[in-house]
């Protein structure tokens, strides 16, 4: 259960955002403009070392793994990274031992980004320009991944009362998918403002997350 300390301190934080007059995160412009201006690393929420538990439980969830031989599946694991920005979780995901691994984001300068930092050291990354609320027009088919992971998009998505294009969005993970496939969430948002958004499509359960966030480990009805 999620304490009600973590949803007060939720609360508390949006409402000195909103005083100070923070950017709508919802507009992908404002995306674009940030990575042409900045192009350093940066994570969301914490780093990889920090949320690998929950990483590693979405991929027993997915059904391909065993708590004891996380470690050996890795490669044939199919993972989709939704708003990825300049995180270094695929990279690190990579060193681990990850292979399949695509990368999205709907800046082009983001993307461009990416791919040239990991060019020669992670080939095998792929990455793509892609809107999350229309997975089909990046060409992404139905039932093709195994784990689907982002940290705060669906934040970003759902900002300013944006409901129907989180539908949007969360239907899309939905359908790419497979049966068994499991959606792994990071939010700054707690279960009264989320788990809408995620019901109709997914069972979730929330946990509070490296003490900042809430991680919501959520599978396919």
């Amino acid at each position: 259960v999620v304490g009600a300390a973590a949803a007060a301190w939720y609360l508390s934080r949006r409402r000195s955002e909103t005083a100070a007059g923070t950017p709508d995160y919802g507009d992908l412009d404002y995306w674009e403009l940030r990575y042409q201006e900045d192009h350093e690393p940066y994570d969301w929420l914490g780093d990889t070392a920090e949320l690998r538990l929950w990483i590693d439980r979405a991929v027993e969830l997915a059904g391909v793994s065993s708590s004891s031989a996380v470690a050996t599946v890795t490669p044939l694991v199919r993972l989709l990274h939704l708003g990825c920005g300049t995180s270094t979780l695929p990279e690190e995901l990579y060193n681990a031992g990850f292979r399949e691994i695509l990368s999205i984001d709907s800046s082009t300068t983001c993307v461009e980004v990416m791919r040239s930092r990991n060019a020669s050291a992670r080939p095998e990354l792929r990455w793509a320009v892609a809107d999350v609320r229309d997975l089909r027009a990046a060409g992404l088919a139905d039932g093709c991944f195994d784990i689907a992971v982002e940290k705060s998009t669906l934040d970003a998505v759902c900002d300013n009362g944006r409901c129907a294009e989180a539908a949007q969005y969360v239907s899309e993970v939905a359908r790419v998918l497979k049966p068994t496939g499991t959606f792994l969430l990071f939010s700054f948002g707690p279960p009264a403002s989320r788990l809408p958004h995620l019901e109709p499509s997914f069972v979730c359960d929330v946990e509070v997350a490296a003490g900042r966030c809430f991680a919501y480990v959520c599978r396919k009805k």
